[in-house]
């Protein structure tokens, strides 16, 4: 190219003389012509040249001596190496094709020196030897670069060989295919120590690598074959080395064994550069007892997956498997069924064949650390060996799985999921040991044991599916901590003979119509969560942890008896809930665990010596076969019995209620034996449209009030303050006692205490009888205990007009926007012991009885009439007014 270059420099200059400034003017038609044709010159110069070595030469590529003319190569030229010539490089050199022709005197090098580098851009072909022990050798001890193709040309002979030697830390990067078109006993690559060699193509005897040539001289330990193209390589050498140093793939289109790979004790590495690379074996069997490494997403592909030849290759025996997470594994032998080893640990494993065929799951424990995929035509044969298996990641069975007596594990640590085609295991094991809200292990269609069901760690979704045992047997395992979701309309999964539930584990009913029945041998749930549209129940069963109903959800537990067991059970209502019968058989730790409303249909039952005493929530008695037995302590909060009971002896029991016991509707509550007693702060009794009749009933709370009638058919006791409503007519055959307050707040029609107390029987002696009524009210004539008329806005209080009031006790009037008329009353101090004669204008004054009665000092008492009766003392002191105006 260098003399080319001269003489177009010389035509340059004798043209530049011609047009000089004054030469333009004049000949400026004949110009332009002259500037086409210098184009066509300079084309011409830089145009690629072919440079040959010179005949026999021994010489280095940058001496102008080694080149016929004089000219060393350049990038653009394609170079020639003659048959008998030796050449090295010893700089950085490169050119556009290399090809050096056939038929050698004798033996010849070609060498790249250590530290030196070839870069030629298009292809390498070294010529075909036709005599024997004429050899040729292409020795790489530095760099070559090639970014076309490598051909070794076929050769006639086992002794005139063709050879590319890499030395120690020698490189060779091949972008195209690397051709050995004859036997390994005539072409080879031979590395040596720390060699490696990158190939970009097919390897074989042609361009497709479709027909075995060459190969590799036993590579040794430390030396790299790298298959990194990024189209399908074909890799189909003639003979079968030795490796003892690294075979790698980094190719993502797939690198295809056409013939088997003896590794030696070398390394397989898959995808340590590129991610996503692909090796097939194509039924052609790896021999290893190296190491392999299988890197990011990269996928080994065992067997035959198209045509008719090769075998149901095996997993080599590596001594070490370095397999990380994401990548794949795949058994996909076509021609004949094919044998699954247990020794790796895979992350994904995956069967695949367009054709039936069986994966053989050899003895041992099969562990899965990502994904198992089961493909159309294949099944996963654990029958035959019955091995266990442990799977991290997701199973997607689009096949057949039976996996024989063997255990199936998953133990993932995300959430995990089960689909496609239903299931056959012998024993299922969930021990998903994710954080919370990932380690869910969810069922997208039906599994069948043989074995057991065990929940060790996490959480198994069966959704609207089922995980029952083939025939009755085996166990089924609910750990502490772990939860069961049940979906659909289904129950407990069935024919596990023997149930172990933890006590903190979790049975969820999250389906529509799901019925909710009792564990085996009398074995309690431990949390019951019920997230179903219209669960039910079938039988009695016990919770020792939380019973719940989620929003917008539903039990109703229509058979059985549900028995709160423990003193951890609890009760959360958020939705509708119903109790056919419901007992609570433990004192709970803290009251407020069953600070919730539901229903009870049946019996509420608590049993001797339970205290059961929630804080907070309402309890309905919905049914007439509803009762209540109390063999313990019992308070309710808020009671409501909303249906007549069916015998009114269902509620002959005795217990509190805190808050408010009501009655819902026109129904009749009259129970004919035990005590209902008001204990709460501010409780009520509400009865705004029912028949209600206590047997005996004692108020006993701070301030009890009272809306609509009801009666008393025994005693009723007012230990605190009973407040009814101004409406409130409070009847029965009973007997009305105490030692609190009753407040008269009646002022319609009689305003009067007899009128709002029409119980049969009074004995006030202890009672204070307070007229509180917003309005006018009548005090009338009654033996009361304590008397006392209360301010309630401006309003008149009279007393019995004829009738005698007696107080044995204290008469406290208020004198507060408060007038009397005591026209005709007769108002008597009858206490057996001391009284005080409050400050009043009485109509006619009674002292009776024996005992000192006094008119406190600074006191005014006015009436008309005096009488002093019996044994009856009155004493006045000095400062005490008493005004008789007869």
């Amino acid at each position: 190219m260098t003399k080319a270059l001269n003489a177009f420099y010389k035509r340059f200059f004798i043209i530049y003389l011609f047009f000089r400034k004054d030469h333009i003017a004049k000949y400026s038609q004949l110009f332009r012509l002259i500037i086409f044709s210098l184009c066509l010159l300079i084309n011409t110069a830089i145009k690629a040249a072919t440079i040959t070595s010179n005949t026999g030469v021994t010489g280095f590529w940058d001496v102008a001596g080694t080149w016929v003319g004089g000219v060393v190569p350049g990038p653009g030229d394609d170079v020639i190496i003659e048959a008998s010539a030796t050449i090295t490089v010893r700089t950085n050199v490169s050119c556009l094709s290399l090809s050096w022709t056939g038929n050698p005197t004798a033996t010849r090098t070609f060498t790249i020196n250590a530290g030196s580098t070839l870069t030629v851009s298009g292809n390498i072909t070294l010529g075909t030897t036709t005599t024997n022990g004429r050899n040729r050798i292409f020795n790489v001890l530095g760099t070559l670069d090639c970014d076309g193709s490598f051909t070794m040309q076929a050769s006639g002979g086992d002794t005139r060989d063709i050879e590319l030697d890499i030395g120690t830390n020698g490189i060779v990067n091949i972008t195209g295919n690397l051709i050995m078109a004859s036997a390994f006993l005539r072409h080879h690559v031979d590395l040596i120590g720390n060699a490696q060699i990158n190939i970009g193509g097919n390897i074989g005897a042609n361009a497709t690598g479709t027909t075995t040539g060459g190969g590799f001289t036993d590579p040794p330990a430390g030396s790299i074959i790298n298959l990194n193209g990024t189209l399908p390589q074909n890799f189909f050498t003639q003979n079968a080395p030795v490796y003892s140093g690294t075979f790698k793939i980094n190719n993502a289109a797939g690198v295809i064994l056409r013939r088997t790979l003896a590794l030696g004790t070398s390394t397989l590495t898959i995808g340590d550069i590129t991610a996503n690379s692909v090796l097939k074996d194509s039924g052609n069997s790896i021999t290893s007892t190296g190491t392999f490494n299988l890197q990011n997403g990269s996928t080994f592909i065992l067997g035959r997956y198209s045509g008719t030849t090769g075998t149901a290759t095996t997993y080599p025996a590596f001594s070490t498997n370095n397999i990380d997470l994401g990548t794949t594994v795949e058994y996909a032998h076509i021609n004949a069924n094919q044998n699954v080893s247990t020794t790796p640990q895979y992350a994904n494993l995956v069967f695949s064949s367009s054709v039936a065929r069986s994966r053989v799951i050899l003895a041992g424990t099969l562990t899965i650390r990502g994904d198992l995929n089961i493909g159309v035509n294949t099944t996963f044969l654990g029958s035959t060996n019955n091995p266990t298996t442990n799977l991290g990641g997701d199973f997607v069975n689009s096949g057949t799985f039976t996996s024989g007596t063997g255990l199936f594990t998953m133990d993932g640590t995300n959430n995990q999921s089960i689909t496609g085609t239903a299931l056959f295991v012998g024993g299922l094991t969930i021990n998903n040991t994710g954080g919370g809200g990932s380690n869910i292990v969810t069922l997208n269609n039906s599994i069948t044991t043989t074995g057991n069901l065990t929940l060790t760690n996490g959480i198994l979704d069966l959704g609207a599916f089922t995980a029952n045992r083939t025939a009755a047997g085996g166990t089924m395992t609910i750990s502490n901590g772990t939860r069961l979701i049940i979906g659909g309309t289904n129950s407990l999964p069935t024919n596990y003979n023997t149930h172990i539930i933890g006590a903190t584990s979790t049975i969820e009913y999250d389906g529509t119509t799901n019925v909710v029945t009792a564990p085996n041998g009398g074995v309690a749930y431990g949390n019951l969560e019920i997230d179903a549209t219209g669960a039910t129940t079938s039988a009695s069963f016990s919770v020792v942890g939380v019973l719940s109903v989620l929003t917008g959800r539903s039990l109703i537990a229509s058979a059985g008896i549900v028995t709160m067991s423990a003193a951890t059970s609890s009760i959360v209502n958020d939705g509708t809930l119903t109790f056919d019968g419901l007992t609570i058989a433990a004192t709970p730790n803290g009251q407020s665990q069953y600070n919730t409303s539901y229903n009870v249909s049946g019996v509420l039952t608590v049993a001797f010596s339970v205290t059961f005493a929630p804080t907070g929530g309402t309890i309905t008695m919905n049914d007439p076969a509803s009762s209540i037995s109390n063999a313990g302590t019992l308070t309710f909060n808020n009671l409501t019995i909303s249906a007549t009971p069916t015998a009114q002896s269902q509620y002959n029991t005795s217990f509190d209620v805190a808050g408010t016991f009501a009655t819902n509707g026109a129904i009749t509550f009259a129970p004919t034996g035990g005590t209902i007693t008001m204990s709460g702060v501010s409780g009520i009794i509400s009865n705004p449209s029912g028949t209600l009749t206590f047997n005996s009933l004692i108020i006993d709370g701070t301030i009890i009030s009272s809306t609509g009638n009801f009666g008393v058919a025994n005693t009723m006791t007012v230990n605190s303050t009973f407040a009814p409503a101004a409406a409130s007519i409070i009847t029965g055959a009973g007997t009305l006692v105490g030692t609190g307050t009753v407040r008269v707040t009646r002022t319609a029609a009689v305003p009067s205490f007899g009128a709002q107390y029409t119980i049969a029987n009074k004995t006030l002696t202890d009672l204070t009888v307070n007229y509180i009524g917003a309005g006018a009210q009548t005090v009338d004539a009654q033996n009361y205990g304590n008397l006392t008329i209360s301010t309630n806005g401006t309003r008149t209080v009279t007393f019995e007009n004829g009738g005698t009031i007696r107080v044995s006790g204290v008469f406290t009037p208020t004198a507060t926007t408060t007038s009397y008329v005591v026209t005709g009353n007769n108002f008597d101090y009858n206490g057996s012991g001391a009284q005080t004669i409050a400050a009043f204008t009485y109509n006619n004054l009674i002292i009776s009885n024996a005992g000192a009665k006094t008119v406190l000092a600074g006191t005014i008492v006015n009436c008309l009439t005096i009488t002093l009766n019996d044994a009856a003392v009155l004493t006045l002191p000095d400062t005490a007014t008493f005004n008789v105006t007869q």
